[in-house]
């Protein structure tokens, strides 16, 4: 007899520097993120309550994830899905891929592929998706570093019902007034470009020597 029933999971906030009000409107903070399904979440209900999704998806296995999903996942649930509310720009940033994560960061890190579907979007919304133009890893560092690395981005009108797949070395960046519907790998290796010239701070450093290694095609 299965062991699978529904698994509803208190979702986590994070609070961002380009967060809104849109999901936890009690918070004091702007909340940027809701994590609606990852590892750490707990389950609220049912036989499962008070388990974390790990420790569920390490009793069960490949009776929740599947054989190929349990071959291929070494540190527990492989998707991390997000609700993202952007008040102002993200960052600009690029993620690596698995081979490049093993590469720059070590064993037993997977880098970060996602996908993002447009729940709501303001009048004259917009994302980052990719460069907008062949440009040299010199160019690009100087451009960051002086400030102007706007300058080189595509820019891409979004509009409600939209979908964007993401590779691992795409270029991207959310604009502001957007709800959207976030499925990644379960991940949070971020390689940041640009910050829109907010102050640096240690939360917030570029990382330039990384990023620039693994800027590939988006489409």
């Amino acid at each position: 007899m299965s062991r699978i029933e529904p698994l509803r999971l208190q979702p986590i906030f994070q609070a961002r520097v380009w967060g809104g009000d849109r999901l936890d409107p009690d918070s004091p903070d702007p909340i940027g993120e809701a994590w609606v399904v990852y590892e750490g979440n707990q389950v609220v209900d049912g036989a499962w309550a008070g388990k974390t999704l790990l420790e569920v998806t390490g009793e069960l296995g490949a009776e929740l994830l599947g054989t190929t999903a349990v071959a291929q996942t070494s540190h527990g649930f492989p998707l991390l899905i997000k609700l993202l509310h952007s008040r102002e720009w993200l960052s600009v940033q690029v993620h690596p891929n698995d081979e490049q994560a093993a590469r720059l960061e070590g064993l037993n890190t997977v880098g970060k592929t996602e996908a993002w579907h447009v729940l709501e979007a303001d009048p004259g919304a917009q994302v980052i998706f990719g460069l907008n133009g062949e440009h040299s890893t010199a160019q690009l560092r100087r451009m960051a570093r002086e400030g102007t690395f706007e300058d080189v981005l595509r820019y891409v009108p979004v509009e409600r019902g939209d979908t964007l797949f993401t590779p691992a070395g795409c270029v991207h960046a959310i604009g502001p007034g957007l709800l959207i519907y976030e499925v990644q790998q379960t991940s949070d290796i971020t390689y940041r470009l640009f910050d829109w010239n907010r102050p640096e701070t240690a939360g917030r450093a570029l990382h330039l020597d990384k990023g620039l290694q693994v800027i590939g095609a988006c489409e």
